[in-house]
């Protein structure tokens, strides 16, 4: 499999564990959902009031996957319409596009210029690749950081933490642990019955009065048989974001195209 094509299927490896998640909707509930707390459903809605949220928005950076101990890097451009579509192109030499990736509800296409090849999958097929469900607002809210879709999320908060939340919806388990000073999330880790997913926000950028990611750590961690825990470890998918700029837009772009000569990958 080619290096650009690995590193998409990192990014949707990084849902692993978050089937019941990915069906939910945001929900701006008034009352504290059954089983929560009052004190852990206001610091919520605390955070998720400096929530960065735009239907599209852009982004470039820097992109690190540690896949089976390997480690790949790159620079990236990326472009989002939440719902509906992630576009990224990325860089790894003096500037130069060297993948180019567009994947929807439907589909996803790329072209890979450093081998001259190109292909196409139905989102069927990737994913079974990534073992489980590509959704695009779970990519938009993960990326982003974004809290205020939990607010449907019994929290209770830990007796010997501050700031640590846990709780379950449907049949996910979250714990979110809160900067109760800054009003931003350290960090988010989520867990079912494909396996556990874990989000660590390193730091973050302000973006007018609301905050967005600067740097932050996914790493998806699938299920393991009895036979396999004890080299859980090396199946683990960790992807590093280095976001350098995050811009909210009205109207953007989101080109593809095959250039000719270039042969189509099976």
């Amino acid at each position: 499999m080619n290096r650009g094509l690995l590193c998409l299927l990192c990014i949707a490896l990084a849902l692993q564990g978050c089937a019941g998640l990915r069906n939910r909707q945001p929900q701006l509930l008034n009352t504290v959902p059954p089983g929560g707390s009052s004190a852990a459903f206001t610091l919520l809605n605390q955070l998720s009031s400096r929530d960065f949220e735009s239907l599209s928005w852009s982004a470039t950076g820097q992109i690190g996957v540690v896949l089976d101990g390997r480690r790949m890097e790159s620079a990236f451009q990326m472009r989002m319409q939440r719902d509906s579509i992630l576009w990224i192109s990325l860089k790894p030499m003096l500037g130069m596009e060297a993948f180019r990736a567009r994947i929807t509800r439907d589909s996803l296409q790329f072209v890979n210029r450093l081998n001259r090849e190109f292909g196409s999958y139905p989102m069927a097929k990737l994913n079974d690749l990534a073992g489980t469900r590509v959704d695009p607002r779970m990519l938009h809210e993960l990326l982003l950081g974004l809290v205020g879709g939990m607010r449907n999320v019994a929290f209770q908060f830990s007796p010997d933490e501050p700031g640590l939340m846990s709780g379950s919806a449907g049949k996910v388990t979250y714990a979110l642990r809160a900067d109760t000073v800054n009003m931003r999330p350290h960090s988010l880790h989520l867990a079912g019955h494909e396996g556990r997913l874990e989000v660590d926000y390193q730091s973050w950028m302000p973006i007018g009065d609301r905050r967005a990611p600067e740097r932050l750590t996914l790493r998806a961690i699938p299920k393991a048989t009895e036979s396999q825990k004890a080299t859980e470890s090396q199946k683990a998918t960790e992807l590093e974001l280095t976001f350098s700029k995050i811009v909210p837009e009205q109207a953007q772009e989101f080109p593809f195209s095959i250039p000719s000569g270039y042969r189509r990958m099976p």
